[in-house]
């Protein structure tokens, strides 16, 4: 059930419908957090705040990058963490806060 509403999750997100998909990331996130799925809740976690980065809600989908990425680096899933670091830099500079060159 969580990896089907994860998955529902990215298709809505894909096709541009935020509210349903925020609502199967946040649904499959407490039935992954639940069976102790740590990896699958990174990646609840990386579409929620995927979402919320759009809005520009800024604070929430930092958080939630951030939980993902200690996750990410906690399971050794490379790939993942250097996704949410990308996730993270695209923030920095949505909120003007880019490093200098």
């Amino acid at each position: 059930m969580a990896a089907a509403l994860l998955g529902q999750g990215d298709v809505f997100a894909q096709r541009g419908s935020s509210h349903e998909a925020e609502r199967c990331y946040g649904e499959s996130l407490v039935l992954l957090r639940h069976v102790g799925d740590r990896g699958g809740s990174a990646h609840a976690l990386i579409g929620l705040a995927t979402i919320a980065g759009a809005r520009g809600e800024l604070e929430p989908a930092w958080a939630q990058l951030q939980s993902a990425l200690e996750i990410a680096r906690s399971l050794t899933y490379h790939h993942v963490a250097l996704e949410i670091l990308t996730h993270l830099a695209e923030l920095l500079i949505s909120a003007g806060r880019a490093p200098m060159r």
